[in-house]
């Protein structure tokens, strides 16, 4: 397996992505495991009106998407699982100085760019800003360790 000619990515690229992919994988189980307790929940709210919303559209946007997301929970769920194993192996790779990891990591950031981007336009909170930031600046730093190797 080639390993990195330049220098070694930062412990915190590593332990970010490690922690993020562990949480992932336990997002991914707890919809699994609580996803019909979750719809059920989210049935008894909206049918009290707990929620009023002032837009008319945020209020078709959650009760058309929220139900299709619980429809198709487990393919969500899965989804989590898989990008959670994917910046685990990421973060491993890294940790033991292997350019393929550099690459899937590239990889995988930028295939969720666009969502986190939407994501960003829909509903804007900071956290979603600083995830943001930080999947940019690591494929900005990453750039220039691929290119030299």
């Amino acid at each position: 397996m080639p390993r990195r000619k330049t220098k070694e990515p930062s412990g915190l690229i590593i332990w970010y992505e490690i922690i993020t992919g562990v949480f992932e994988i336990i997002l991914g189980f707890l919809l699994i495991i609580f996803g019909p307790k979750l719809l059920h929940l989210y049935q008894q709210v909206i049918f009290s009106n707990f929620f009023i919303f002032d837009h008319e559209w945020l209020s078709d946007l959650i009760e058309t998407v929220v139900p299709f997301l619980f429809d198709h929970y487990i393919f969500v769920s899965l989804s989590f699982i898989g990008f959670g194993i994917v910046k685990i192996i990421c973060g491993v790779g890294m940790y033991h100085n292997k350019i393929w990891a550099d690459f899937l990591l590239i990889a995988a950031l930028t295939f969720l760019m666009p969502f986190d981007l939407v994501s960003l336009f829909q509903s804007f909170a900071w956290y979603k800003v600083v995830y943001l930031i930080i999947n940019s600046a690591i494929i900005y730093y990453l750039f220039p360790v691929i290119e030299k190797n």
